[in-house]
């Protein structure tokens, strides 16, 4: 599969990103394998899915992740986001990232956690 790994720093949080090709997605079912397409034959396990609508919350501020799996010890939240198969630029991604979408992951994550 097509992908290319990014990191940068946006509004003081540190991001690392994977970009993929969706178009080979089409391949790939369940509740682990297509989400997770980025980490090939993960062993993840689904604690809730965006079809479950589950909000979290952290005070006043409320998210609901795309998804939230168990890796190992840890928690994998993830923000999904689709561009209409317009193109992504590797020097200028993180200028494309909004804030809002940076916090709701910060956001599930601590309120999961």
């Amino acid at each position: 599969m097509f992908q290319w790994d990014a990191v940068g720093e946006r509004n003081g949080v540190l991001m690392k990103a994977r970009f993929f090709d969706p178009e080979q997605l089409e391949t790939l079912t369940g509740p682990v394998q297509r989400p997770l397409c980025f980490l090939p034959g993960t062993s993840a396990m689904a604690l809730w899915i965006e079809q479950d609508r589950r909000n979290v919350r952290w005070g006043r501020v409320v998210a609901q992740s795309d998804g939230v799996y168990r890796l190992g010890s840890g928690l994998l939240n993830l923000e999904y986001k689709t561009r209409s198969k317009r193109s992504v630029n590797r020097t200028s991604w993180l200028a494309e990232v909004r804030l809002k979408d940076v916090l709701q992951c910060l956001v599930a994550t601590v309120s999961v956690a």
